[in-house]
């Protein structure tokens, strides 16, 4: 599901150093940033598709 978000400036902010602290965007996605935190902080199973970190 593709679906876009409207994150506050803070909070990209600190995505984005997380993002270039592992390695930039062919490691670790803004995508698979979030996905990685929703699941981690809602105990959703990875489902084994790509985003996941």
């Amino acid at each position: 599901m593709n679906t876009t978000l409207n994150l506050p400036e803070d909070v990209a902010q600190v995505l984005r150093l997380e993002s270039a602290r592992r390695g930039g965007r062919n490691a670790a996605s803004l995508t698979s940033l979030v996905v990685h935190a929703v699941r981690r902080i809602y105990g959703v199973p990875p489902s084994g598709n790509r985003t996941s970190i």
